[in-house]
């Protein structure tokens, strides 16, 4: 296992780094104004695991991608970007599901498995083979991320090659029940219409700027709407979708004439299709929870007109760190109770 230098030795854990209206006020950098503030699932869902990992998430690292940022924002940035199998299998599927999507709208045929397997094994060599020397790496740590098991454990070469293979056999299933998805038999019904393939969408909920990004977006004949998410692993939440469809219906605005909205989320781990109707109930509750989370959100917040943070203090560590902590890409950044970081 490779050695790992004292978190003393990158980062100062007596400073406070907000104030102002910068996310970073250390002296020898210049300020750097806050991001816009923009509710979305996925931070919500950051939040509810770790207070201390959201600021560190949106906050701590933020301009860190700038060489006049503080080395404590280089590193949290740098940090923001470590990975896990896991995702890079997901995120390549998804990619997958994407390019089919493509084809299907354009009327063009679709990829084969064996062309999937290839471009998934391609991406995910380029990941887990990645070492804290790469010069990708070191030079722009969101384009060419590395494992957090090798940043933080040093996972040699040879388990490298050994986790590539099994990551690679359970690609292979995920490809073979994406292409076989009741989705595509939808998509390829005449007067079927696909309006979002995993496109970001920024619209105002209750006066908050809000980001859906759901994975495909079908519109059926004659009064159809389906709101596609793909999973490949995780249980997912339905809810989730809830929130997207409101946003996509918002989106469309006069666009939108459908009766019917549903929300399907495709479990490729285990070929099954979990369906709901859309109602304005599911829609009103999922709104309710999306308002608590903001006020939570907005709670952390100093100036919420600039979003600015209160002391990162403020934001609480997990209550119970053995249980997810040293699986953190932000361990580095917490507490020197923990193994510290490599220097950015």
């Amino acid at each position: 296992m490779t050695a790992l230098a004292p978190i003393s030795a990158a980062i100062d854990s007596t400073r406070s780094f907000t104030g102002g209206h910068a996310c970073d006020t250390s002296p020898s950098a210049p300020p750097t104004p806050c991001p816009s503030f923009a509710w979305s699932y996925s931070r919500a869902a950051l939040l509810d695991r770790c207070e201390r990992l959201y600021y560190e998430h949106y906050y701590g690292s933020h301009g860190g991608w700038s060489a006049e940022a503080s080395p404590r924002t280089r590193l949290a940035f740098r940090l923001k970007h470590l990975t896990t199998p896991t995702a890079e299998l997901g995120r390549a599927v998804h990619r997958r599901a994407a390019e089919i999507a493509l084809a299907v709208r354009d009327g063009a045929p679709q990829p084969t498995a064996a062309t999937l397997q290839a471009k998934t094994y391609a991406e995910l060599e380029a990941v887990i083979m990645r070492g804290i020397n790469d010069p990708a790496w070191i030079a722009n740590p969101r384009r060419a991320p590395v494992l957090h098991e090798v940043y933080y454990g040093g996972m040699g070469f040879a388990r490298r090659r050994k986790l590539l293979a099994a990551m690679n056999d359970r690609a292979s299933v995920l490809h073979s029940t994406l292409l076989a998805s009741p989705v595509w038999n939808a998509a390829a019904i005449p007067g079927a219409d696909i309006l979002f393939i995993d496109e970001s969408i920024l619209i105002t909920l209750d006066g908050v700027s809000t980001i859906a990004t759901p994975d495909l977006v079908l519109q059926l004949p004659p009064d159809r709407l389906i709101i596609v998410d793909w999973k490949t692993g995780n249980t997912g939440d339905i809810s989730q979708l809830i929130l997207y469809a409101n946003a996509v219906q918002a989106a469309l605005g006069a666009r939108y004439t459908t009766k019917r909205c549903e929300a399907w989320m495709v479990h490729l781990d285990r070929t099954s299709l979990e369906a709901t109707t859309v109602t304005p109930a599911k829609v009103e509750a999922a709104a309710a929870a999306r308002r608590a989370s903001v006020t939570r959100m907005e709670d952390l917040l100093d100036d919420p007109t600039h979003n600015v943070p209160r002391q990162r203090a403020a934001f609480r560590q997990a209550t119970d760190p053995n249980q997810g902590c040293r699986r953190c890409k932000m361990l580095a950044m917490c507490s020197t109770e923990f193994a510290g970081a490599k220097a950015a």
